[in-house]
């Protein structure tokens, strides 16, 4: 992702712990200026932001689960990739 979007910010808007979770929701912020290789898409130009969650499971201090969702659906459309519906 930081070839293709090398201004990429990442901004926690949420964290939330209950027991042994963790869940971090979160803001992603760049510029579309090289090519995002795993889905081979040439550069855009475009300035872009989505969002997404990270649920983390901690044991004796150590992360030892991740799962994740982002709005990649939402960030495919503001490139123009997808039509907006």
């Amino acid at each position: 992702m930081h070839t293709g979007f090398p201004d990429l910010q990442f901004t926690i808007t949420d964290a939330i712990a209950e027991g042994d979770k963790v869940a971090i929701s979160w803001t992603a912020q760049g510029t579309h200026k090289g090519e995002i290789k795993v889905h081979h898409l040439p550069a855009t130009g475009k300035s872009v932001s989505w969002t997404g969650i990270i649920i983390y499971r901690i044991v004796e201090g150590k992360i030892t689960e991740e799962r994740g969702q982002e709005h990649a659906l939402g960030l495919f459309q503001q490139l123009g990739l997808i039509p907006k519906l």
